[in-house]
């Protein structure tokens, strides 16, 4: 069973998003992965987080690992 998210972590994977969609919107792609990577490992399985990630790695040129973003949805 997955632990709680507590109040601090989710704060922390909101940065880290919000700091992702603003790499995206810079098309700075990489650092865009990254970000959204953090928010997720603090936030698991975040709907909005995971579909922008795909997006970016689709931007990356990488479909099939945009893909398994998907099916997380």
């Amino acid at each position: 069973m997955t632990e709680p998210v507590t109040a601090t972590a989710l704060e922390a994977a909101r940065r880290h998003f919000m700091e992702g969609l603003a790499y995206l919107a810079a098309s700075r792609f990489a650092e865009a992965e990254a970000r959204f990577q953090d928010s997720l490992r603090l936030a698991p399985g975040r709907i909005s987080t995971l579909i922008n990630l795909a997006a970016v790695r689709l931007e990356l040129g990488r479909p099939d690992a945009a893909l398994e973003a998907v099916s997380q949805v």
